[in-house]
């Protein structure tokens, strides 16, 4: 028992020096670290989703840094989600439902990279527009895609309704705000083709997701959980939401889906 202590108060401070490394932008000594944590033997369950989370955003960071296409850092963190989600196959149910959310998350990411590259091309080929079959096909993927991320976000929406009320919802909030950082980039294609109205909506549903993580990091006595989540949505908002969550901030009862 006193072992099993020990070990947890070991994991805890190599988790934060894995945490301090990233934030300092050394990935290489914070992958190696956290590929330790992970793969030793005696680490607990708990120690282990917080080291392959980590691990899922170094991951990420690194394809980044190295100038591969942004698509391959949404695949790195389906692929650690998935991970995420054989790991807790037999831990408790808190712990499932963060890596359901992880995983429902890291797809999203993929479909809105997806959906951004077809922008792209769209953009890109209207400029020439010397093969009208070629735009009607990027037209007809992207608008199927677009369709898809709708629906993803909309399952996201309904895990974050769940997790309002979810009796362990202190282990949720940085799953929730991976939401948010994933649908942050389709709203710059909706942004730039001037659907202001769905932009509108898409951005102040984000807006409640971080009132949500925020109120549950301070619920939880998280206060970087809390200050994580409001500086997501940027620094326009970041007062009112820290206002809001010295008292007036609560779950939202009713989400509405989102369209666009």
């Amino acid at each position: 028992m006193h072992y099993q202590a020990f070990q947890e108060k070991n994991n805890v401070l190599k988790l934060r020096k894995i945490a301090d490394f990233y934030k300092a932008s050394e990935y290489e000594q914070a992958r190696v670290r956290a590929v330790g944590v992970f793969s030793d033997p005696d680490t607990s369950i708990e120690a282990k989703v917080w080291s392959l989370t980590l691990l899922g955003h170094i991951d990420s960071a690194i394809v980044f840094r190295s100038g591969k296409p942004q698509s391959e850092m949404s695949e790195a963190l389906l692929s650690h989600a998935r991970s995420l989600r054989e790991l807790t196959k037999r831990g408790p149910a808190y712990l499932k439902f963060y890596a359901l959310i992880m995983k429902t998350s890291a797809e999203l990411g993929v479909l809105v990279h997806k959906n951004h590259s077809l922008f792209s091309a769209e953009r890109q080929h209207a400029q020439t527009f010397d093969n009208p079959m070629l735009a009607l096909s990027l037209f007809a993927e992207r608008s199927e895609v677009t369709r898809r991320v709708v629906a993803k976000y909309n399952q996201c929406l309904r895990l974050v309704r769940y997790a309002a009320d979810y009796p362990d919802r202190w282990m949720l909030s940085r799953a929730l705000v991976g939401i948010v950082n994933e649908i942050g980039h389709f709203l710059v294609a909706l942004r730039s083709e001037n659907k202001s109205a769905a932009a509108k909506a898409f951005s102040e549903s984000a807006f409640r997701i971080c009132k949500l993580a925020a109120w549950i990091s301070k619920d939880a006595d998280d206060e970087e959980g809390a200050a994580f989540a409001c500086s997501v949505h940027g620094q326009r908002r970041i007062r009112r939401t820290r206002t809001n969550i010295d008292g007036r901030l609560r779950p939202r009862k009713h989400w509405p889906t989102t369209q666009t």
